[in-house]
């Protein structure tokens, strides 16, 4: 919708996210969502997206399953080979929201929020890297009392594949999510001085808890 052509999509008919289940539009309060079953990823040709320092947010209903490792909600984690720049959104195995950075030498730096997820549950999940102050933070909710994760060197940018509802890795995808994503938005800077109102809009639209 930015007007800049990065287009996210799916030709395998088997792999794409439902938004019409059993004739009738797939409904989170009232508002449309994209259901990924466990098979489902949309893709994004060879795109940049920042030049290190990012905000995205997320409106998403967890699936039936919150522990399974690494579901991805949106990641350009290209290859474990080459270059890794971040999986910007994601779950992890203790039920919590996640995002992690990669520097240029390949090293990780993850945070994970405070704040729980449940199954079958409506969240905003949203996160930041701030190269000023070189760190990475995730919230549930807008809320994330642990403390934002630093980062040493220089973040990862470049030119991938963007992926939602899968890891990248080429041909080979893992770490699928389960749920429904209603909107996904991401900015190529912080959003220090905006993301409370941009949080409000997203919760009141999507009617968020």
């Amino acid at each position: 919708q930015s007007g800049n052509g990065r287009n996210i999509t799916q030709a395998s008919t088997s792999a794409m996210p439902k938004l019409f289940i059993g004739g009738t539009f797939n409904l989170v309060n009232s508002k449309v969502g994209a259901n990924f079953d466990g098979n489902d990823r949309l893709v994004t040709g060879q795109v940049s997206l920042h030049s290190g320092a990012w905000y995205c947010t997320s409106a998403v209903k967890m699936g039936s399953s919150v522990t399974a490792a690494n579901m991805q909600i949106w990641n350009q984690d290209d290859s474990l080979s080459g270059p890794r720049i971040a999986q910007y959104l994601r779950t992890h195995t203790s039920a919590k929201a996640r995002s992690v950075m990669f520097n240029t030498s390949r090293n990780n730096f993850a945070n994970t929020t405070s704040t729980s997820i449940a199954a079958n549950t409506q969240y905003q999940i949203s996160a930041y890297t701030d190269t000023s102050a070189t760190e990475v933070k995730a919230f549930v909710n807008s809320t994330n009392t642990n403390s934002a994760t630093s980062y040493t060197g220089t973040a990862q940018t470049g030119t991938h594949e963007v992926v939602m509802g899968s890891s990248a890795h080429g041909s080979t995808p893992g770490n699928f999510f389960r749920g429904d994503v209603q909107e996904l938005v991401m900015w190529p800077n912080a959003q220090s001085s905006n993301r409370s109102a941009i949080e409000t809009n997203l919760d009141t639209y999507y009617s968020i808890p």
